[in-house]
């Protein structure tokens, strides 16, 4: 059980947190990236990994933050049959359906911070029971906001969708993806389509945070047979705050892949003194996609 003192820590933290990041978002779609001297611990890409794949799925996460009027042409642009935008109300959480017949899959995506309502679901961050039928596992704890958001688009928006179109396209792969916050409702999803609808997803995340449990994360890994969690160390969100995470429980499942902001070229660590990430721009990039809040 999580102390209480770590609990009002992370919430501080998080609080302080969330100026900075209002700044960074407005700077960061004009500001452009640039090379951090922050020193890096960051691992070589396995082989075994799909860089196009990945790349085009980098693609998906940052269009679900685009405006309507700019999701529309690039949509158009990327041939996306069938796109449809959703919208959770109570919070803000957005994201798009629809079918990427050029890559072969059907392609789920959340988008990630962008509103004030949007920072409150991430405070939400009390592990609760995952209240849903399809859940079996009776020790199976998860991120209070996300639950909450994840839960009422699948049922209220997603699940007949996501079924349909799968139905429709039955040889096309099931892509669930999301930077952020979008990311962690992405993880929920997943296990929602694969237990409740008896879908087979593949999930890729971008800079998101850790959503439950152990016991969630065993059961995940079950059920879903491809996770990865893109990251990288300049990124000061999980820098800071994954290890308060894990200090109240919290545990990530799949694979992890740490890159850089620009690519999938991971810098060399180096010795001495390194200066903590700090610029809350560097959340916002991943695969040289910026992942943010657009005018």
């Amino acid at each position: 059980m999580p102390s209480s003192s770590l609990v009002v820590s992370e919430r501080l933290r998080s609080l302080l947190l969330l100026p900075l990041l209002a700044i960074a978002l407005l700077a960061g779609e004009s500001s452009g990236y640039s090379t951090s001297s922050i020193a890096s611990r960051l691992v070589a890409l396995q082989p075994a990994l799909d860089t196009s794949k990945i790349t085009r799925i980098a693609d998906f996460a940052a269009a679900a933050y685009f405006p309507d009027n700019k999701f529309q042409s690039w949509s158009n642009d990327r041939k996306l049959v069938m796109p449809t935008t959703f919208t959770d109300a109570a919070s803000e959480t957005r994201g798009y359906l629809g079918v990427d017949e050029e890559g072969g899959r059907v392609v789920l995506s959340f988008r990630g911070s962008g509103t004030l309502k949007n920072f409150l679901t991430n405070l939400n961050f009390q592990l609760i029971p995952f209240d849903h039928p399809c859940v079996s596992v009776p020790d199976i704890r998860v991120h209070r906001g996300f639950s909450t958001v994840s839960l009422r688009l699948y049922e209220s928006q997603l699940k007949d969708k996501i079924l349909h179109l799968t139905e429709k396209y039955p040889d096309f792969d099931l892509t669930v993806t999301g930077h952020s916050l979008g990311g962690g409702v992405a993880i929920l999803t997943s296990y929602l389509l694969a237990h409740d609808s008896k879908l087979s997803p593949s999930l890729i995340t971008f800079g998101a945070p850790l959503v439950g449990n152990q016991q969630f994360a065993d059961a995940h890994a079950l059920c879903v047979p491809e996770i990865l969690h893109v990251v990288h160390d300049a990124d000061p969100i999980l820098y800071n705050n994954e290890p308060l995470w894990r200090d109240n429980g919290f545990v990530r499942s799949g694979q992890v892949l740490n890159c850089s902001p620009q690519s999938f070229e991971a810098p060399q660590p180096s010795e001495g003194f390194r200066v903590p990430p700090w610029n809350l721009v560097d959340h916002l990039w991943y695969m040289g996609r910026y992942m943010g809040p657009q005018l």
